[in-house]
């Protein structure tokens, strides 16, 4: 387990966020899980976000959200480094303003919003959208049917940029289409509509690949 230091998250700090930023970065730098001993597995996470000044609580907050925010950021920005940086400036954030959090939605969702609203920042900053290909690359067989995932990914990155997030937080993420609508900040039929058509156009591009692939 990572040791932390005494954190105290007043704001009157002012070696806060810079102490946190060291300390989320040192547990993003270790993909495994980390074992975090006590009883703290046993919270959920409304009770762990109202006990994040206690370092054990901060260390399995991140241990429990930190692989799904890497992959919802690498799938936005396809850059390992924007995403890790990304996941620090969530969690930074979801610090900050963890006192303010009325429980209007599942902590997992308003985290998740978080991350896709700064993911979305940089790509815009960086002025060139993309999807994570290599986040593609690890999903399960069952989202590649019998396709290549290197197809798959090519045809991915031709969707309209909404049809591409709605695949990725649906399809690849595994967001439900209500949950992926309120990290998208849209209606639920909207997100349905966005994700109905990306298969639909999926489906179109996958099937002139092959064709291609015949007759070649």
């Amino acid at each position: 387990m990572i040791a932390f230091d005494s954190l105290a998250l007043s704001r009157r700090d002012p070696g806060r966020e810079r102490r946190i930023l060291e300390q989320v970065g040192g547990l993003m730098q270790r993909r495994r899980l980390l074992a975090v001993v006590g009883s703290v597995d046993g919270l959920d996470d409304r009770a762990l976000l109202a006990r994040l000044s206690e370092p054990v609580c901060m260390t399995e907050f991140v241990r429990r959200h930190q692989t799904r925010l890497f992959g919802l950021a690498a799938a936005i920005l396809n850059d390992r480094a924007d995403a890790e940086e990304v996941v620090q400036d969530t969690f930074l954030q979801a610090f900050r303003s963890a006192d303010t959090f009325r429980g209007e939605a599942q902590v997992s969702t308003w985290l998740h919003t978080i991350c896709y609203r700064q993911a979305l920042s940089r790509r815009r900053r960086r002025r060139h959208p993309t999807v994570g290909d290599e986040h593609l690359l690890t999903q399960p067989a069952e989202h590649h049917d019998t396709l290549t995932s290197m197809a798959l990914a090519a045809a991915v990155e031709r969707l309209p940029a909404n049809n591409r997030e709605a695949f990725m937080l649906v399809d690849v993420l595994g967001f439900s289409r209500t949950e992926a609508a309120a990290i998208a900040g849209i209606e639920d039929n909207t997100m349905r509509a966005r994700v109905a058509r990306a298969h639909m156009l999926l489906a179109d591009l996958l099937d002139a690949a092959r064709d291609q692939g015949d007759q070649s």
